[in-house]
């Protein structure tokens, strides 16, 4: 399915692009995301559709799988250029003028590629969808960057925005291109909590990477963050947060952080919210009319 999806994108870009100076730079992008990516979101659309089809996805649910990376990628893009981490991308290492530009590109690509692929009947309303996932997930980057955060409950609402946004809208256009309309809704909670728990994996990992993200850096509160300071430790990250230390402080200790962090219970403790959000996922879909291979299936994602 990787390779399928890959070619489809690159594909998409030569439909678009082939006589630009824009084809080579947007292909080395693909190319470059594809190195270490499982394509999450294209999946989300081929398996929501093959589920709910129960048929393999023809050629258009394959494109649109490729759209919707495509779109993804976007947003990966902007993200990054926002947050100013993910030094190893290709697009960090060019102008913020370019990179905005590519990401523009394909935002645009991707989104008239959706409506192509679907009937006239249907294009509108998948768009619609599309456009009202990408203002929700508008709204949590805002928070995001925002970092006014105060609550853990705050946060995960955050992320359901945010993430769980995005990976609503890849499942629902799988499941748009069906033609089914009665389980939407649940696909739209169940597929949310796919967005939070990934969310949740990259705050257990980032805390532990320390200098290689910009969470910490500009102080963002994340799940292992919460747990740490309402323990009211006198750890360095702690002292960190409260002011007391410097960025270049706690990377000059970062061993002794990485020791305090493992010692705190943090990190398990974020792994226990994961494990409940996981289990909320698996009660959502035993509620669907499934067999034990499509259920299979969408527990990949978690």
């Amino acid at each position: 399915m990787k390779k399928q999806i890959h070619n489809f994108m690159k594909g998409i870009i030569g439909d678009y692009f082939s006589d630009s100076v824009l084809h080579d730079p947007l292909c080395n992008y693909i190319d470059h995301k594809m190195m270490d990516y499982s394509l999450l979101f294209g999946r989300l659309v081929i398996t929501h559709y093959e589920i709910f089809s129960s048929e393999p996805s023809p050629e258009n649910v394959s494109r649109a799988a490729a759209a919707m990376e495509l779109l993804i990628l976007s947003i990966d893009i902007y993200d990054d250029l926002q947050d100013g981490d993910n030094n190893d991308a290709v697009w960090m290492k060019e102008s913020p003028g370019v990179a905005l530009n590519l990401a523009n590109a394909l935002a645009v690509v991707s989104q008239d590629c959706l409506a192509k692929g679907s009937s006239l009947s249907l294009n509108s309303q998948l768009l619609h969808a599309v456009h009202k996932y990408l203002l929700s997930a508008a709204v949590g980057q805002y928070r995001d960057i925002e970092n006014t955060i105060s609550t853990e409950e705050d946060y995960l609402e955050m992320l359901r925005l945010k993430s769980g946004s995005l990976t609503s809208m890849a499942a629902s256009v799988g499941y748009m291109l069906t033609e089914e309309r009665k389980e939407e809704e649940q696909i739209r909670r169940l597929s949310a909590l796919v967005g939070i728990i990934g969310q949740i994996d990259n705050d257990m990992l980032a805390i532990q990477l320390i200098d290689q993200k910009s969470d910490m850096k500009l102080k963002k509160r994340t799940l292992p963050v919460f747990y740490l300071l309402d323990q009211r430790r006198n750890d360095l990250i702690t002292r960190y947060y409260s002011g007391e230390l410097r960025w270049e402080d706690l990377v000059r200790n970062k061993q002794v952080v990485k020791r305090e962090l493992a010692a705190s219970g943090a990190v398990q403790y974020t792994a226990v919210v994961r494990e409940i959000y996981k289990q909320k996922y698996k009660a959502l879909i035993s509620e669907l009319p499934l067999s034990k291979d499509q259920i299979m299936k969408l527990n990949e994602f978690v």
